[in-house]
């Protein structure tokens, strides 16, 4: 299972997203990239009330089309929605997460600790993708997710670049399509045909050589 941040959210549902025009992906982009990795992609509950309210915020009036965008995908189980199992075990490290990145070089939201401690949280969850370069290189959130997992026995949970992600698919993509052409055989020459037999392959326009016709025989004069 693989969660998706809030940012990854509304670049699904929005298209006039700011980070979805910035790295000028289609909709069909992003869907095929993730959909191409495997498995399940689950919403955090934290993560979807956040992006209703950031579409919300942003477009206004407008906001209708992305959020009926976002309850399609939600309806058709592209996004599933995952409610949190082990609360204590959550909130606790969504606390720790803050108090360990107050500083303004690393600070990170509160939203977005319960986010990832979400993640961490989760046995099953294997990958939290998101396009917030500030929580995959954070230092106190590896070791906290380290430190849980491993005591957990549970594997290394790996916090990946969506942008990272969709550039790696293209190229895979762009170079199956290249292997493809150049594996294609060229049409070989057809064999002459044997002598003394008719080609068959020639076109119904074909005519043999023209040759004159004989002429008559000659007639014995006559004798009275």
């Amino acid at each position: 299972m693989k969660f998706l941040d809030t940012c990854v959210v509304q670049m699904l549902a929005d298209k006039r997203d700011s980070l979805r025009r910035t790295y000028k992906y289609r909709a069909n982009e992003i869907r095929s990239s993730l959909k191409k990795e495997g498995g399940e992609f689950a919403v955090p509950m934290a993560a979807l009330g956040e992006a209703i309210i950031k579409i919300r915020d942003k477009n206004g009036i407008r906001s209708e089309e992305p959020l009926l965008e976002l309850h399609r995908l939600l309806s058709a189980e592209v996004l599933k929605p995952y409610y949190i199992r082990n609360a204590y075990d959550t909130y606790q490290m969504a606390r720790d997460i803050v108090r360990g990145t107050d500083d303004a070089r690393d600070n990170i939201s509160p939203m977005d600790a319960l986010i990832v401690a979400s993640a961490i949280a989760e046995p099953m969850c294997s990958t939290l993708v998101t396009s917030d370069k500030s929580l995959i290189s954070n230092d106190t959130i590896s070791r906290i997710s380290l430190d849980y997992r491993e005591e957990k026995g549970y594997a290394v949970l790996n916090i990946t670049d969506l942008p990272s992600i969709i550039h790696r698919r293209l190229c895979l993509d762009r170079n199956k399509r290249e292997h493809a052409e150049l594996s294609v055989p060229s049409s070989s020459p057809r064999p002459p045909s044997a002598p003394g037999t008719r080609d068959m392959r020639r076109s119904s326009t074909h005519r043999p050589p023209w040759t004159p016709p004989r002429p008559p025989p000659a007639r014995r004069p006559h004798r009275p």
